[in-house]
Parts: structure tokens; C-alpha cells; sequence
């Protein structure tokens, strides 16, 4: 299951690392807005695959995490598929998408279909937490 995809970030050609030993894949990626680490995990036995973007143009301080989380869950509450997280560690931001597949094969569409759901999402509102973080 993994080899799809593999095979799929090598079809749209990211520069990609897998952890050694696990099913993860890591690339980066560069938008007009923002640059992203993304990741695909894939949980092979609950038959789930998991896909983060990772906001690298910026953190949240710490003295804006409680007020952060909260503008998150309000962006969250209407979110369809997926949703913000923040690292209370760092302050890092993450957008998560993840699909069940059992009952069916993992396949390039639906890995194309979780991850540009999940780019779209973090690009449409890139501005509003970047404005937050910095008070613009």
C-alpha cells in the first residue's frame, strides 16, 4: 500500500524522505502564499492514511496559544473534511486530512483527492492565521 503512495508523489514529482522503519513520507512544497512540509502517514492496519501541511513561514508565539486555539476551533467547527491543529510545544500549525479506505483499494485519486482537499483548506485560510499571529 505504501508503494501507491510513493508512486504517486514520484508521478507529481516532490522531492520526498520515508522514515525509516515506519510507513511516513515527507515532502515540501512552495505556494504564492506559503511553504508547507507536508506528510502522508499511513496507518497500514486501521487501513487510515493521514496527510498534514505544515505552515513553515511562522509559529505562534506562546503568549497567543489560548487565543490561538480558539480562533482555530471556530475556523474548525465549519470545516467539512479535516482540521487546524496547533503544537502547544512550539506553536507550530498543521492542517490534517485523513481518509478511511477499508473496503476498498488505496488508489491515486483518492491520495490526490485528500491532498489537494487538504492544500486547498490551509491556502483559503493561510491569510486569516498568518493575520492573527502577526496582528495585521
Amino acid at each position: 500500500m505504501f508503494q501507491k503512495i510513493i508512486t504517486f508523489l514520484s508521478t507529481k514529482q516532490f522531492k520526498f524522505e520515508i522514515l525509516k522503519g515506519q510507513t511516513v513520507a515527507i515532502f515540501g512544497i512552495e505556494t504564492s502564499k506559503s511553504k508547507y512540509k507536508c506528510v502522508f502517514d499511513l496507518k497500514e492496519e486501521e487501513k487510515i492514511l493521514v496527510c498534514y501541511s505544515i505552515i513553515q513561514d511562522f509559529y505562534v508565539p506562546e503568549n497567543q496559544h489560548d487565543d490561538f486555539a480558539i480562533f482555530i476551533t471556530r475556523i474548525n467547527y465549519g470545516l467539512m473534511i479535516g482540521n487546524f491543529e496547533m503544537d502547544f510545544n512550539d506553536g507550530e500549525i498543521r492542517y490534517k486530512t485523513s481518509i478511511d479506505f477499508e473496503g476498498t483499494d488505496l488508489n491515486e485519486p483518492l491520495i490526490d483527492n485528500l491532498f489537494n482537499a487538504n492544500l486547498s483548506v490551509v491556502e483559503n485560510f493561510y491569510e486569516q492565521l498568518h493575520n492573527f499571529v502577526t496582528q495585521e
